[in-house]
């Protein structure tokens, strides 16, 4: 019983860890901005003009500089 508890456990686990996994979300269309010190970018108040920045997708990465920045909401 408590083999099978185990083995329940750990494959739930895997699930969460699946659902959870940034290549899942990259294969939904999501992307992963960072700037060029590998930070995370979470908002445009963390970006400034001419700052270089990287976008990870599902099949690469996408290198750009930053020229303009919207502050509208979506």
């Amino acid at each position: 019983m408590i083999i099978e508890a185990k083995k329940n456990y750990i494959k739930n686990m895997h699930h969460l860890f699946d659902a959870l996994s940034p290549s899942r979300w990259l294969k939904r269309g999501f992307s992963i901005v960072t700037d060029s010190k590998g930070k995370t970018i979470f908002s445009v108040k963390a970006v400034k003009k001419n700052d270089t920045l990287s976008i990870q997708v599902v099949d690469g990465k996408i290198n750009t500089n930053v020229e303009d920045i919207n502050y509208d909401k979506i």
